[in-house]
């Protein structure tokens, strides 16, 4: 075994894709998903729609609120479905998703960090990357999400633009980096922080780019962004090259304006986080867990909606308690993973476990940022910005889990590449100081335990109902 793992750790990168890929693939094709649900079902209509009578063609994508290149991505699956494989749709839809993950926790995430902070990443490493990924985050791959593959374009991109002295590299690295806005809108806050970053180039021993290199990102925005374009021009008559945030006729209407943005933000008032239900022991599909601030913060106004991120900034300033401890609340909801999937079969049976290990990486996350943000250069605060912005964006509105993808990478990249190995954390952590961890360990799950327990609190029906299996 010894030799097999010398062997092994001799190409971390392409065996831990592999054990990725096995892990998730294993899991996804016995899991107990046997259907597609609410949102997935969504993406495979947009994907299969691209294709009408006959005929393919980007102008059938029919909604504005969705980007074309998630869609386009999924279309061969849909083919294969129709002319092959007609019984075997969630069989396709896994095999995806096996891939992305594979890629995702066991390729593109470890080589990123190696990318940005220069250190390399072994085989250890990489596998509890993987691990944490693989019992975090394993059943939302049955399902068609653009979240994962949203992040995916996003790190790709940005290690191969952060990389590429080669022009090639860079273009094809820069069509993945925009191509992740087109996948998921929110990362378009990430796009300017990578870029900056990359310009400045701070101290890895890598000249900064030249004309060249700046000209093969404009020409690989373009490739990816001149479809959105042509569709927002013939479909919806906008001349805007991003994917709109509204859609007339559409139920995200606020202030008689569409706006799915501003409809989220002011839902979040009301609801402080939301879990999707398909099994049979609670009786909504929407899970629902109340906020108790609306009430509050809204008596007294002659328009309960908030019309413009104006407004809501007045609405914080002029309730700055309820409105902190509002966000405070979305932002923890949104880190505290008590289901490792979308779509829930039991409620009111979160698993305890996983929630207590999700609170003690976020400490050690907490143990590991505290100790090396005085080490970081102001330049590398850009990148750090990349994946905390679209978190931060998001914890107004009405919040997943999934929404924050970004954040918990970051958390999982500091406890698995930025801890010493535990074989020294003896000598690492002088004695003075592992008292007070202790004692801090234990108080921040104390913390998170009640802050999760006030949030299930809320829960629109907090009772089983006697007669539930």
């Amino acid at each position: 075994m010894r030799k097999l793992w010398q062997a092994a750790s001799q190409r971390p990168t392409w065996v831990g894709f592999a054990i990725a890929l096995l892990l998730f693939g294993l899991h996804l094709a016995t899991s107990k998903y046997f259907s597609l649900y609410y949102d997935s079902t969504s993406y495979w209509g947009y994907a299969r729609d691209l294709e009408q009578k006959g005929h393919f063609s980007l102008y059938h994508l029919n909604t504005a609120l969705r980007g074309y290149l998630y869609p386009l991505l999924n279309y061969p699956l849909t083919v294969l479905h129709r002319e092959l494989l007609p019984d075997s749709q969630m069989a396709l839809v896994k095999a995806e998703g096996a891939l992305v993950a594979a890629l995702l926790f066991g390729l593109v995430g470890p080589q990123f960090w190696q990318t940005v902070t220069g250190q390399q990443v072994g085989l250890g490493r990489r596998l509890a990357f993987i691990g944490l990924g693989f019992l975090f985050w394993r059943d939302y791959f049955n399902f068609l999400l653009a979240d994962f593959p949203g992040i995916l374009f996003l790190l790709a991109g940005s290690t191969l633009v952060l990389r590429g002295q080669s022009v090639g590299r860079v273009f094809v690295g820069a069509m993945l980096l925009v191509g992740s806005l087109y996948i998921r809108p929110i990362y378009l806050l990430a796009l300017p922080c990578v870029l900056l970053w990359y310009g400045l180039r701070p101290g890895r021993g890598a000249a900064r780019p030249g004309l060249r290199q700046w000209a093969a990102i404009v020409a690989g925005a373009v490739v990816v962004a001149t479809p959105q374009l042509l569709i927002n021009q013939h479909n919806f008559q906008s001349n805007n090259p991003l994917v709109l945030n509204q859609e007339p006729g559409s139920n995200y209407t606020v202030a008689g304006e569409d706006n799915l943005y501003l409809w989220h933000m002011n839902v979040g008032l009301r609801i402080q986080k939301y879990e999707t239900n398909v099994g049979q022991e609670y009786a909504n599909a929407a899970v629902v867990y109340a906020d108790p601030t609306a009430p509050i913060v809204l008596a007294g106004r002659p328009n309960p909606e908030i019309g413009s991120l104006a407004e809501y900034a007045a609405l914080v300033g002029q309730h700055p308690s309820e409105m902190t401890g509002l966000l405070c609340r979305h932002l923890f909801n949104g880190l505290d993973v008590l289901y490792a999937g979308p779509y829930l079969m039991h409620v009111y049976s979160p698993a305890i476990g996983l929630a207590l290990l999700n609170y003690a990486v976020l400490f050690l996350a907490l143990v590991v940022a505290v100790r090396q943000a005085p080490r970081l250069a102001p330049t590398d605060w850009l990148l750090v910005a990349a994946l905390v912005l679209p978190t931060l964006a998001s914890v107004p509105l009405v919040v997943e889990c999934r929404f924050f993808i970004s954040l918990h990478l970051l958390v999982y990249g500091l406890v698995c590449f930025g801890l010493p190995h535990p074989a020294r954390w003896r000598q690492r952590v002088a004695p003075a100081w592992r008292l007070p961890l202790l004692v801090g360990f234990t108080g921040f799950i104390l913390v998170c335990v009640t802050l999760s327990a006030n949030t299930r609190a809320n829960l629109q029906l907090p009772v089983m109902p006697a007669a539930a299996p």
